[in-house]
């Protein structure tokens, strides 16, 4: 398949009449990754985002998605290059800033996602920051 150049790339080519085929056919392309996404299929997935992603650069789902895929494959660059993209999108999620701290913490980057855990702090519940925690194996002298 020959590259082409992303139609989407900023939220304004979403307001483009002539982006209106692309935009169709990222919507099934997603549908599609979205399905395997949701079925753990991260493989799978992470093929049809890519596609997507040939057409659309611009989808913050799509590239936490992708880059959690990533960080399901033990993608670890990978993973934080599309979770850092969606960041310069949108920086508010909880999802982004719980996977970037996961990332962080699987690289052991304990600085890095130490601060991700800050900023989730008042948007979880302390049992899910324990959670959190306990799932990447936050050394003991930063609990």
């Amino acid at each position: 398949m020959k590259k082409t150049k992303p139609k989407i790339k900023s939220s304004w080519d979403y307001l483009k009449p002539q982006n209106l085929k692309a935009l169709k056919d990222c919507n099934i392309i997603y549908k599609d990754a979205k399905a395997f996404y949701d079925k753990k299929e991260y493989r799978k997935a992470k093929e049809h985002y890519l596609k997507f992603l040939e057409i659309n650069t611009a989808d913050f789902d799509t590239l936490i998605e992708i880059g959690i895929c990533c960080h399901e494959l033990h993608q670890k660059r990978k993973s934080l290059h599309y979770l850092l993209r969606a960041q310069e999108l949108r920086s508010g999620s909880t999802l982004l800033k719980s996977s970037l701290y996961k990332v962080y913490a699987a690289n052991k980057d304990w600085k890095n996602a130490l601060d991700y855990l800050e900023l989730l702090n008042g948007r979880l519940k302390l049992s899910q920051i324990q959670k959190l925690r306990k799932e990447t194996d936050l050394p003991k002298r930063f609990k």
